[in-house]
């Protein structure tokens, strides 16, 4: 077996070997392109980049800065001066669980595309895409580099074989192509007997306890990280985190954007205003991105842009209490529109709800307008066995159209919008089924 510093001299002796003629000291990053749009991954974007930054901090001799976005380096002079420098461009879609990425290297002067690189991961394996990244863009850097003269310290480096797929492309015709190919077969080799040797070593220190006696006492110690016990640790954890984020749901889901609000006479009575005002509502994608990251789950996507989450009961602890209120649907909330003067005196209230029974209300002398526009975008379902919600991740735009007398506004107006439960709203308003 070729131990780590067998393996350090291989990558020192390929870089040597595809030393190109031109050495670079700059390198520019640009954000990344999330191809299909797939939001789940949509965070890779600036993912990327970053881990290239980190992994070149170390080297002072070379300078490593955001580029942007493409359109300003179109331009032959974008880049004053003659150092040469490096920009790296990627690309990366989904397919099911798969993660396709491609990285690009090129001439910021010239725009001579020097390196390409192709690998793929399931989409949900952060290891494989970590690790699988760095390689890649290892093996496409390095050679264009400037000679950093550091000996590199003795680390073990670990990559399973969940990578995929990793191709190399090189648009120079050098003659040492061929012999690259054959160490760059050794390096994986390596690659997959040290992560082997190491996953084995690791098994092994997790399944040893410390036991012993001192004096006429004996005793064992037991770690519950792992193994079955440590199931039950991440059963906690996992619900913990979950209700956090359903609580967040039942109390905030929603962003909201109000446009331009429009006043004019009724046409049929001069007494009246016709008042017409634009909603645009959207689950918060924060949300979405805690529950994708952090809580596990299955998914489903459909073209309609529909999200279905599936928490299962081998994962959670379900508290009896919030199955039956999710069951009973007791969590919806509706919007309440507030228009207010500048005093903050109440003008009017408009509730947007299916419900009949608040219909025919009046709050201090001030009437309610009930409308029945809003649709909720998102929906959660116990069953035996899980959890399902379903998130619609489309925008929902609502057009309010009511009429007021003609003095209700006056000249200004200030139009709040606050989600409140059934339960809520019929404790301020003090209604009962008899307003049905």
């Amino acid at each position: 077996m070729i131990r780590p510093q067998n393996f350090i001299n291989i990558i020192i002796l390929v870089s040597t070997i595809l030393n190109a003629s031109t050495q670079y000291s700059s390198l520019y990053l640009m954000e990344f392109e999330n191809i299909n749009k797939d939001f789940t991954i949509n965070h890779l974007q600036k993912v990327f980049p970053d881990l290239i930054k980190e992994n070149y901090a170390f080297r002072t001799d070379i300078q490593v800065e955001y580029a942007g976005d493409i359109e300003p380096y179109l331009s032959n002079d974008a880049f004053v001066g003659e150092n040469p420098a490096l920009i790296v461009n990627g690309r990366y879609f989904s397919t099911g669980k798969r993660v396709d990425v491609e990285l690009e290297a090129y001439d910021i002067h010239t725009w001579e595309l020097l390196e390409k690189k192709n690998f793929f991961c399931n989409g949900d394996d952060v290891v494989c895409l970590h690790d699988a990244f760095l390689i890649a863009i290892e093996e496409m850097l390095s050679p264009h580099f400037v000679d950093d003269g550091i000996i590199y310290p003795n680390e073990d480096v670990k990559l399973s074989n969940r990578t995929a797929d990793l191709t190399y492309s090189n648009t120079t015709d050098e003659p040492s192509y061929t012999i690259y190919e054959g160490v760059q077969n050794n390096i994986f080799d390596e690659l997959d007997e040290m992560a082997t040797y190491a996953e084995f070593n690791f098994d092994i220190n997790q399944n040893s306890s410390e036991h012993g006696q001192y004096g006429d006492r004996y005793f064992r110690e037991f770690d519950f990280s792992s193994g079955e016990a440590g199931k039950i640790l991440s059963v906690d954890a996992n619900t913990t985190g979950l209700i956090k984020i359903i609580d967040q749901f039942l109390r905030n889901p929603y962003n909201v954007e109000i446009g331009e609000m429009e006043i004019k006479f009724n046409k049929y009575d001069r007494e009246l205003v016709d008042v017409v005002v634009p909603v645009e509502y959207a689950v918060k994608n924060s949300l979405i991105q805690d529950l994708l990251l952090n809580i596990p789950h299955e998914k489903l996507v459909n073209s309609s842009g529909l999200v279905q989450l599936k928490f299962s009961n081998s994962d959670f602890k379900f508290d009896p209490e919030l199955v039956e209120k999710l069951a009973y649907m007791k969590y919806q909330v509706f919007p309440v529109l507030y228009f207010t003067s500048e005093k903050g005196e109440l003008q009017q209230v408009v509730i947007d709800t299916w419900k009949k029974k608040y219909s025919g209300i009046e709050i201090s002398d001030t009437p309610l307008v009930r409308v029945d526009n809003f649709s909720p975008l998102f929906s959660i379902k116990p069953s035996s066995n899980s959890i399902q919600m379903n998130i619609d991740v489309s925008n929902l735009v609502t057009i309010y159209q009511f009429s007021v007398p003609y003095n209700t506004f006056g000249k200004y107006t200030k139009l709040s919008i606050k989600f409140l439960l059934e339960s809520q709203l019929d404790r301020y308003l003090s209604v009962t089924y008899s307003n049905n």
